[in-house]
């Protein structure tokens, strides 16, 4: 009986402390490619309000990183045979332009934002 008292024991402090570690704040990740900065983007669409002018800014920049992105993928995927047979199957590379047109016309309207404010 102490035994299984003592397992029980020692699992229940592993859970608490697997719930605390987790608990914590997750940071967002800067990710380096090619040492250029690819800042995340936390969902597609966001709406932001006309007078805030330093979150347009960071979404132009976000928008910008995540095109970056696609750009690099699209260079690697094109460059392995086997992977740009397989991409162009499933449709991939018709996916990667529908985003990077999607952000570029998101850009456009931000930008058409930040240059009507006075």
């Amino acid at each position: 009986m102490k035994i299984l008292t003592t397992i029980f024991s020692i699992c229940l402090a592993g859970c608490l402390s697997a719930q605390q570690t987790q608990a914590k704040s997750i940071k967002k990740n800067v990710v380096l490619i090619n040492n250029d900065e690819v800042l995340p983007i936390s969902g597609r669409g966001a709406h932001l309000k006309a007078t805030d002018t330093t979150a347009i800014k960071f979404r132009i920049a976000a928008i910008d990183s995540h095109i970056k992105a696609i750009d690099i993928k699209v260079s690697y995927v094109s460059g392995d045979q086997e992977q740009r047979d397989r991409a162009k199957k499933i449709g991939w590379f018709d996916q990667m332009e529908k985003n990077r047109k999607e952000l570029s016309l998101e850009k456009l309207k931000l930008e058409d934002m930040l240059k009507s404010k006075p």
